[in-house]
């Protein structure tokens, strides 16, 4: 029979799971299943425990795939979700102790939120309810479709067998990859258990395994440490889920492996008076070896020249043949191949840095070659993928894959609440898209529930000719009257089309959905830009729009490179003479803008050419991205399907995740989880708010004031009060959200022993004055200047303090709470503070400035007070060299000494500069400066540290 089968209508009365409730781990989504009410999901209320309960009720003997054992819970399958409960347990036996799973349900929680950051291509259960019902501790989470591999395990070849063992290991590895982020050092699960050798959760052979004697592990990182087949849900001839995470730890690669030996799995002494032949017992123990000798933990790699590489191949190597097969493939349009970089990762899997040189006769250059195959091959490297060559994008083609897609979501993930029937509250104004017989028309809502689309675009450039059309005061009874589809732009009038089909009655647009020229309607309707995005039935994002009339179909430059496609293939013959087809992915160089954009260097198209995501370089789309929980990517190639659960595109190749979306997800997850906000997953936050800030701040404003408030959504979901949020920055973090330098705003000098000034060696993004003028955001903000942002230092591990943050208030100079303040909004803070100066020595063209509107430089020394050390200092000028804010006349400037790194005692400081106080307390920040001069000089002598306010 077929292993993967999992319709009940197809599995024979001789398999083995037949008299088993439900089959075993079979699983078949089905209309009429049981699904949990999203408004209920992971909520402890009265209405919601009540309602937790009445599911409990449905979950009786007939639905219970695994009984308990002594003090522990059954396992139902009530339709689409797994419940683990002791309701049907008699707790009036004294004799027997029900186990405290409140530790092991939050283990599963925070140990599920970091594998969903990992794994890319399988599926990890969503949480719905973790909590105490009627005195029962219960656990209820997503049923992952598909078969439990030991249900199919009687059904597969050897080969499928070791296909998935392969599988296994590498997704093993993967996980191993994560280190704790506590600062922990040694075994432990996720989430710590005081009482996990005394409560009877893990057995007393596994406690000495892990914590007797010594328990630390030089190779300590994240494991599932409960990999047994039964956990692997399988799906032709793939491990697409895994769950029960409830023993998640952090451990070594052997210890856990001794675990899973000792203690998963049947030991060989166990049937040592079974008399059973060596092949019988090597059958019974199959999975004993999972953890094999050990992770492979460093990438490993080797450069060959290409011809070296091609006589090795004709000699007979079939690694090289293989090497050589990717080569060919990849770059099939190249002749002039020099130098191959052969490469396995730290996941265990290859790829190939190739030098080359264009034949259009440009210097050489560098791309990377993916391989990867439909079926597992003998090549442990070769991860194995989907492919189908996608035709390039069209009207009629994207309508039925857009409702299979998001068929799929509605049965099989817990995204939306608007699939189960219970739609949410429309938008203050929509468009209704109307039919073939009746124009859209702008709505008004009145509090109404209902389905929408929203669109995601870029608006274009100001300066740039093109059909708009936009809602103003002046017309905003015409739009409620009607608009005429000719009328709205291309991308308007493709996305209204494809609500229409979707049976989709609105789509929220912003440009027409707020009033443009109300400067009231348009704060309060962006600070609900949250709730539009989380609520939307769909988003539609025209990925390679540059502006609203271009269309969501752009298909002009698809899919090729110089005519090679992105996706190639060759036929690679093993050692025993079979033939496997392998297809590589090459990736095309990215523009160097998009360099600095992280997520914009991952790409959502399997066949994506060289064209770039218009929707990455904007800086408001970034938040609609990140919230919206269902998305449609209208890329020049195929189109892209992102969601909570899942991420794949037209060709069914499953895609990398956007790496912050995924980061933000989960600091959402665990600061909202039942469990609480533990310190670890506190500390996660911030890191990720930082993230989120460089990637933005590195991202296109048309207008620098939109700052703040095209970051406010973002902001207000994040699980801190609003009256701790400082204009981009955070009371529970303010010592570090400080640290921020301007990175283009960089400015090298070197002193000699005489104190003479140097050239300065580099600047960049020289002539602009970065600083939003008027009354915007504190200069101590990042949202008080219009460049990049960077709150890490290259190199930087940590810094010791020499200040103290005493306090900060803003006060919203709109009724956004997360938007623009007052010009009053200060900062109180204790340190250091000495005087600095400035010279401007002479003016010079500074090296690698080309194109600018400044021939001028600075060259630029710092002393403190009447002393000059020789070295070379570092500063980050806020406004850029052209702010002009460090010769300011009549004024005094100083640095505020923030600490010392960690790692070589230089010192850290905020350069100031003094607001003309009489006192000398009140001060502008200019810039953030590493003295490399004053290390291993005690800098801080005579001085005292003092109270200052910075605005």
């Amino acid at each position: 029979m077929n292993p993967f089968a999992s319709n009940p209508d197809d599995i024979p009365a001789t398999d083995r799971y037949a008299d088993v409730p439900l089959y075993g781990r079979r699983y078949l989504p089905r209309e009429g299943d049981f699904r949990v009410d999203p408004q209920h999901v992971n909520s402890l209320t009265i209405a919601s425990l009540q309602y937790w309960a009445s599911v409990l009720e449905l979950c009786n003997e007939s639905l219970r795939i695994y009984p308990a054992d002594e003090g522990g819970r059954d396992v139902f399958a009530l339709g689409s979700v797994i419940v683990k409960s002791s309701h049907l347990h008699d707790l009036g036996n004294d004799q027997i102790k029900e186990i405290d799973f409140s530790y092991a349900d939050n283990n599963e929680v925070q140990a599920i939120a970091i594998a969903k950051s990992i794994l890319k291509d399988v599926r990890v259960p969503d949480i719905f309810f973790v909590g105490k019902v009627n005195g029962r501790q219960v656990l209820v989470q997503e049923r992952i479709p598909g078969v439990g591999m030991n249900v199919a395990w009687p059904y597969l070849s050897q080969g499928q067998k070791d296909s998935f063992k392969r599988q296994s290991r590498k997704i093993l590895r993967k996980l191993h990859t994560v280190k704790p982020t506590d600062g922990r050092q040694t075994r432990s699960h996720v989430v710590q258990d005081p009482n996990i050798l005394s409560n009877g959760r893990i057995h007393a052979l596994e406690g000495d395994i892990l914590f007797a004697n010594t328990n630390s592990d030089q190779d300590l990182a994240f494991m599932h440490n409960d990999f047994t087949e039964s956990n692997c849900i399988v799906e032709n001839d793939r491990i697409v889920g895994v769950i029960d995470w409830e023993m998640a730890g952090f451990l070594g690669w052997k210890k856990a492996g001794e675990v899973h030996r000792k203690g998963r799995t049947p030991q060989r002494e166990h049937f040592a008076k079974a008399n059973l032949t060596e092949a019988k017992l090597q059958k019974i123990m199959h999975w004993n070896d999972l953890g094999g000798s050990g992770a492979e933990k460093q990438e490993r790699f080797v450069a060959v020249k290409y011809g070296s590489l091609q006589k090795s191949a004709e000699n007979g190597c079939l690694s090289c043949s293989l090497i050589q097969g990717m080569v060919q493939a990849g770059m099939a349009t190249e002749s002039n191949v020099w130098t191959v970089d052969v490469r396995v990762d730290k996941d265990g899997c290859l790829r190939a840095f190739v030098g080359y040189s264009p034949t259009d006769g440009s210097i050489g250059t560098m791309s990377w070659l993916f391989p990867f195959a439909a079926r597992d091959t003998p090549w442990d490297v070769i991860p194995i993928d989907i492919v189908t060559s996608p035709d390039p994008p069209t009207f009629e083609s994207a309508v039925p894959l857009i409702q299979n897609w998001i068929r799929r979501c509605d049965l099989d993930h817990s995204c939306f609440k608007h699939s189960l029937g219970t739609p949410t509250e429309l938008p203050t104004r929509v468009i209704d898209v109307g039919d073939s017989c009746h124009d859209p028309y702008l709505y008004i809502t009145q509090g109404e529930t209902g389905r929408f689309a929203a669109l995601s675009h870029c608006w274009g450039p100001p300066q740039v000719s093109f059909k708009r059309l936009t809602t103003t005061q002046a017309n905003l009874l015409e739009h409620c009257e009607g608009i005429a589809l000719d009328k709205f732009p291309r991308t308007f009038r493709d996305a209204i089309n494809i609500s229409r089909d979707l049976g989709l009655r609105y789509i929220w647009i912003d440009t027409l959905c707020i009033i443009q020229d109300s400067p009231e309607d348009w704060i309060l309707e962006v600070s609900r830009m949250a709730d539009i995005f989380l609520n939307a039935y769909i988003t539609l994002a025209a990925d390679l729009a540059p502006h609203s009339d271009a269309g969501l179909f752009i298909t002009d430059t698809c899919a090729t490179t110089n005519g090679a496609p992105q996706v190639r293939h060759f036929s690679q013959v093993d050692d025993i003479g079979i033939c496997h087809q392998i297809f590589v992915r090459r990736n095309w160089p990215l523009p160097g803008k998009n360099r600095r954009q992280g997520d914009a260097e991952n790409r959502r198209s399997c066949y994506a050419s060289e064209a770039t995501s218009k929707l990455d370089s904007r800086a408001w789309v970034l938040q609609e991205h990140m919230l919206s929980k269902r998305t449609i990517y209208f890329t020049n190639s195929e189109l892209v399907w992102e969601c909570s659960n899942s991420n794949e595109c037209s060709c069914g190749n499953p895609i990398g995740r956007r790496s912050i979306k995924s980061a933000f997800k989960v600091a959402l997850q665990c600061s909202t989880g039942a469990g609480g906000q533990s310190e670890e997953t506190s500390n996660l936050t911030p890191s990720v708010w930082h993230s989120v800030v460089e990637e933005f701040t590195a991202r296109d404003l048309t207008y620098a004031k939109d700052r703040l408030p095209a970051l406010s959504s973002l902001a207000r979901m994040l699980p801190f009060p609003k009256d701790e949020y400082l204009a981009g920055l955070w009371q529970n973090n303010l010592a570090d959200d400080l640290i921020w330098f301007n990175p283009y705003g960089n400015i090298l000098w070197e002193l000699d022993s005489n104190g003479d000034a140097l050239k300065r060696i580099s600047t960049q993004d020289y002539g602009k004055n970065h600083r939003i003028q008027g009354e915007y955001a504190p200069s101590w903000s990042w949202a008080s200047i219009s460049a990049p942002i960077a709150l890490r230092m290259e190199g930087v591990t940590g810094i010791t303090p020499e200040w103290r943050v005493i306090g900060a208030r803003c006060m919203p100079i709109t009724t956004n709470p997360y938007g623009p303040v007052s010009k009053s909004s200060s900062l109180q803070v204790e340190g250091y503070v000495l005087p600095v100066t400035f010279s401007n020595i002479t003016a010079t063209k500074p090296i690698g400035y080309q194109n600018g509107n400044h021939d001028a430089a600075m060259e630029v020394y710092v002393v403190r007070g009447d002393k000059a050390f020789p070295g070379m200092n570092e500063m980050w000028l806020d406004a850029g060299i052209g702010g002009q804010e460090w010769q300011v006349e009549g004024c005094a400037y100083y640095a505020l000494v923030i600490g010392c790194r960690t790692d070589n005692n230089i010192p850290v400081a905020l350069v100031l500069r003094d607001r003309g106080c009489m006192v000398n307390v009140e001060y502008t920040r200019i810039g953030l400066a590493l003295l490399h001069n004053w290390k291993g000089h005690k800098w801080n002598i005579g001085g005292q540290q003092r109270a200052i306010t910075i605005f």
